[in-house]
């Protein structure tokens, strides 16, 4: 991951803390404690003007915590007053490492090492003993400032460390945010697909539901009273209109069922194998075409039933159209895996490898598939034709 670095006032939010604002002060208070059970070493210290410099110092940081918009120019005044308290009372070297954190918390990046070797150095004086024991022992405060330094080093070290820790988990965080906003625009666009599928679908059920029904039902309504002749026998006549009167009855009630997307009112009333007898038994008197009905197995109400009485709607309808038949079986057979509806007659059939099927049998197929089941078609040119349907039991 790329590392990010961010401005002083980013950094200086993270390691910031209540607590780095009060422990100044103690750490004060025990410089001067310290300072006072020295007085009898013969230090030439004075306890009251430490204690006037030592307020001045922390008036000064008091003021300066209070404005966090001070950065580097507070630090290094600060530093020098601290440099200055050092060299006269030498044990507020306690107070002086709190110029490690404040290097961190107030100095930009490129300053952070000076503040951190000048924080040393002050510190390094009051553990020498002051300006007399740096006169004195060089060696020993050469060895104390790099002690010092070294220890300024680790905590810059862990405070960069710590700093990169932050900035690898704000990178996660805002890569996981962008990932969360993927998905949910990802998701949202496949509920949409979903939605425009579920609208084709319908589309093509609907589709499906008057090409089956009301469609079917005006096709019969048309062949009876196409073949009114008012100059006929008026029996004949009225047989047809009342045909058709039926018919239109029906269709009106298929088409309300359409609408409404309930059941088939004939399944409804009756199960499958007594609506699929009616539809035959109409489907005859309409066309003049003789229609058998066979039922094989017991017979038991299954899910699938509607999409079967389709199918037998739209064979019949497809042989009055085009097969010229004189006779039609359906074999509606049960078994307990499946329920097969086969519809055969013996019209002048086809070739189905020069034919393109129309709408009727690609809307048997839809309708079979959508219920895991599947369609059969076997004809031959002048040797009938045989539709065989099979659904899940």
């Amino acid at each position: 991951m790329t590392e990010v670095r961010r401005n002083r006032p980013e950094r200086a939010a993270v390691v910031e803390h209540p607590a780095l604002r009060l422990i100044p002060y103690p750490l004060m208070v025990v410089s001067l404690v310290a300072t006072a059970g020295t007085l009898d070493w013969g230090m030439p210290v004075d306890l009251e003007w430490a204690a006037c410099f030592a307020a001045v110092v922390l008036a000064y940081r008091w003021w300066g915590d209070r404005r966090p918009g001070l950065r580097a120019g507070w630090f290094w005044s600060h530093l020098v007053l601290c440099a200055a308290l050092v060299s006269a009372v030498p044990f507020t070297c306690i107070y002086a490492f709190t110029g490690y954190v404040d290097a961190q918390r107030r100095l930009p990046r490129r300053q952070t090492t000076a503040g951190m070797i000048g924080t040393a150095t002050v510190v390094a004086i009051g553990q020498t003993g002051g300006l007399p024991g740096v006169i004195a022992r060089p060696w020993l405060y050469l060895v104390l400032f790099l002690v010092n330094a070294g220890l300024g080093a680790l905590m810059t070290h862990l405070g960069e460390q710590r700093e990169r820790d932050v900035d690898r988990r704000e990178e996660a965080v805002k890569a996981l945010e962008a990932e969360h906003r993927r998905t949910a625009a990802l998701q949202e666009q496949l509920l949409e697909q979903a939605r425009e599928a579920g609208v084709l679908d319908e589309r093509a059920r609907l589709s499906r539901e008057i090409h089956d029904t009301v469609a079917q039902g005006l096709i019969g309504i048309i062949t009876q009273l196409e073949a009114i002749d008012a100059r006929g026998d008026r029996s004949d006549w009225q047989a047809r209109v009342e045909v058709a009167s039926r018919v239109a009855r029906d269709s009106l009630a298929e088409a309300r069922r359409a609408i409404h997307a309930l059941g088939s009112p004939a399944l409804e009333a009756d199960g499958l194998p007594t609506a699929i007898e009616r539809t035959a038994q109409r489907w005859a008197e309409i066309n003049g075409v003789a229609a058998l009905v066979h039922i094989e197995g017991p017979a038991k109400p299954t899910a699938h039933d509607e999409t079967l009485l389709r199918v037998a709607q739209e064979g019949l309808a497809n042989v009055a159209r085009h097969a010229g038949a004189s006779q039609v079986a359906l074999t509606l057979t049960y078994d307990a895996r499946e329920v097969r509806l086969d519809v055969r007659d013996d019209g002048r059939g086809f070739d189905a490898a020069c034919v393109p099927f129309g709408a009727g049998l690609r809307g048997m197929r839809a309708r079979i598939a959508a219920v895991g089941g599947s369609l059969e078609i076997e004809t031959a040119a002048q040797d009938g034709c045989t539709v065989s349907a099979a659904v899940p039991g």
